[in-house]
């Protein structure tokens, strides 16, 4: 559970807005090979405030690509439904583990 607020300036100053939000996921990867992982996930938030504006729905699908031992390369294509998800995004970045 997070606990959430928001401030917002309005004719009579800076009014707040103050509430709970209730957040799940779920993931699932597969390995295709040893140097190939896919997974997808899902995300969301609701709040009984709507003034809060935290409600979400996100997705990503992804996978990650053995580069070198220890070392691969990570990319996801996300998309999202209300205000606080992003409408459709690109994630690109490299995982470095030095404990073998």
């Amino acid at each position: 559970m997070k606990i959430s607020g928001k401030r917002k300036a309005s004719v009579v100053g800076i009014a707040k807005t103050r509430g709970h939000v209730a957040t799940i996921g779920a993931s699932i990867v597969r390995t295709f090979t040893r140097t190939l992982d896919v997974g997808m996930e899902v995300t969301g938030a609701v709040a009984p405030n709507t003034n809060l504006q935290r409600a979400q729905l996100q997705f990503l699908v992804g996978g990650n690509y053995s580069v070198h031992e220890g070392l691969t390369l990570d990319i996801g294509v996300l998309a999202g439904h209300y205000v606080a998800s992003p409408r459709i995004g690109l994630q690109i970045g490299f995982s470095f583990n030095n404990r073998q």
